[in-house]
């Protein structure tokens, strides 16, 4: 009798026991259902980007895996399975969660690493670890940066590849999100290996923060020497460039005189609509009063380190507008960054569409066409998390548009020397824009050239000896092509064939456009070449799913009895 007690107790303390370990796992997942019907119930089109089968298999999945996660693997999983909608204003809100939540549950590097195109360096991090700061990073952990940034970027919403790149600014110093990639085993301390001065190979061990303690230098994105903060730049023989002169300021211009160059950057849109005191258009109408003042032959409106805001800017679009010596490809320029996001992606939208800006810099981190404008909320059983949906759609540029960045007309990438030395690649490129232009004339004119003597073999010909000068320059290939073929070209071919033909190489040199992919399939099919035409229908789906018109060509063929 006393064994069979104590049998049966043994088997209420496991019972208890499985019955306390079942409890918060169900929490989790009634947390996880709750959220993707509020969601669906909220977003306008939550899976335009993503199949929601596809979806649901792995929301299905990650219900199955969290009895066996940690609290934050649970909401690292969270945030990995909305980065799969491809809207960056759709998914785990961390800035906005609870604070002692963070501080409690978040581990940060005390250094900001940041992915140059020429490698991924620290650029900047808190004063003891001034003779870190700079060095490339070649490591992190028992993985190489590279690797780290591919697995890290799957881990945050994004609408594109810039965006992707923006959120790493931040993720790199998040221990728990290394941690779940399997970089690193300890959220305490990362070991970075590191690349210095002299190609001096060095390991570097080094003691994470809590998340209060470098958090609120993050959202700065390019932060500057002063304060608490050394930096990569702060030994720079040259002063610094304007676009690192005032990051702390939202609005603020500047009349240079030796350039004859007025340049206003806008940091954030974070205005109240209105006109009123402090407003936007406060703002603007103090700038518009300068540039008259001033009279300058340039205005460059610097957008790139802006993360968004309010869709204020009509009072500095219908002023810009109103002065067409300013409203001119070479006089005016816009800069745009992978931080150009949200509100600012819906300002360079309309300049673009509206203006002659020539914009100069990186592709933005926002779709022309978007989702935005988010709305809060917390999940049920754990409110210290909070989710971000967005609940409208922005047709900020035409319904055709199936772009899924912002590509600026002449690139101007920052590398890490030009960081390091105080150099800005778009002012350089602004002062250079009449040569680079003349460039992408004589090479067009080549072209045709070419192409009368020697058909399209010789216009290829011609191009590939000069392409590498058009890259050099900055100068955007897929315009470049457009350019051509429509100024020029379609009016002057010899055959439709040929017209086929010279689509399908500037498709070939330029895989990432969505439009030339398009004008190839629809001219294929013209053609009654349908099982090309098909494929590269289809491939305009996997460069953008919400092309309806490739939809709509698809479906019509096979109407027609072709396969698919």
């Amino acid at each position: 009798m006393r064994k069979a007690c104590v049998i049966m107790s043994v088997i209420f303390l496991l019972a208890v026991t499985v019955f306390t370990q079942d409890k918060p796992a169900t929490a989790w997942q009634d947390d996880l259902d709750y959220m993707v019907k509020r969601i669906e119930i909220m977003h306008p089109n939550p899976y335009a980007f993503f199949p929601r089968e596809e979806f649901y298999k792995l929301k299905d999945k990650l219900v199955s895996e969290i009895p066996q996660l940690s609290e934050m693997d649970i909401v690292i999983s969270i945030s990995e399975l909305l980065a799969n909608l491809k809207d960056g204003h759709t998914g785990v809100g961390f800035e906005y969660s609870d604070p002692e939540w963070l501080v409690r549950n978040i581990h940060l590097l005390p250094l900001i690493l940041y992915p140059f195109d020429d490698g991924v360096y620290i650029l900047a991090g808190l004063p003891q670890h001034r003779d870190l700061i700079g060095a490339r990073v070649l490591k992190i952990g028992r993985m190489a940066a590279e690797d780290v940034a591919l697995r890290l970027g799957r881990l945050n919403s994004h609408d594109n590849p810039s965006g992707e790149k923006k959120n790493l600014n931040q993720m790199f110093s998040f221990a728990e999100m290394l941690k779940k990639i399997g970089a690193v085993e300890s959220t305490d301390e990362v070991e970075l290996t590191l690349l210095r001065a002299r190609n001096k190979e060095i390991k570097a061990k080094v003691g994470t923060v809590p998340f209060m303690a470098m958090a609120m230098f993050l959202g700065n994105w390019y932060p500057q020497a002063g304060g608490e903060l050394a930096t990569m730049n702060q030994a720079a023989k040259n002063p610094l460039p304007l676009w690192l002169k005032d990051r702390e300021s939202r609005f603020w211009f500047e009349y240079i005189p030796e350039e004859k160059m007025m340049f206003l950057q806008i940091n954030s849109l974070n205005y109240p609509h209105g006109s009123g005191k402090g407003s936007f258009g406060e703002h603007c109408a103090r700038f518009f009063e300068a540039l008259d003042q001033s009279a300058p032959e340039k205005l460059v409106i610097d957008i790139r380190a802006n993360n968004g805001g309010n869709h204020v800017e009509l009072p500095l679009l219908k002023g810009i507008l109103a002065r067409p010596h300013i409203d001119r490809h070479d006089r005016l320029f816009l800069v745009t960054g992978r931080v150009t996001f949200s509100a600012a992606q819906h300002l360079a939208t309309v300049f673009d569409k509206y203006t002659n800006a020539t914009i100069i810099g990186e592709p933005t981190a926002g779709k022309p066409n978007h989702y935005g404008s988010i709305r809060r909320f917390q999940l049920p059983n754990h409110p210290q998390v909070v989710i971000t949906s967005s609940i409208d759609y922005y047709q900020d540029s035409e319904p055709f548009d199936f772009n899924t960045t912002t590509s600026p007309d002449i690139a101007a990438r920052v590398t890490s020397s030009d960081y390091r030395d105080n150099i800005d690649p778009a002012l350089k490129k602004i002062k250079d824009y009449e040569r680079i232009l003349s460039l992408a004339q004589a090479v067009a004119l080549e072209l045709e050239k070419e192409y009368v003597a020697n058909g399209c073999d010789g216009m290829k010909k011609s191009y590939l000896s000069r392409k590498q000068e058009l890259l050099n320059s900055g100068y955007n290939l897929e315009k470049f092509f457009s350019d051509f073929i429509n100024d020029w070209f379609f009016a002057n071919k010899k055959s439709t064939a040929d017209y086929t033909d010279l689509l399908a190489f500037a498709y070939g040199e330029c895989p990432e456009s969505i439009d030339l992919c398009y004008s190839l399939a629809a001219r294929l099919e013209t053609d009654g070449r349908f099982a090309e035409a098909v494929k590269f229908y289809n491939q305009c789906l996997q460069l953008n799913p919400t092309c309806h018109y490739a939809k709509m060509k698809l479906g019509l063929l096979q109407l027609q009895g072709i396969q698919q």
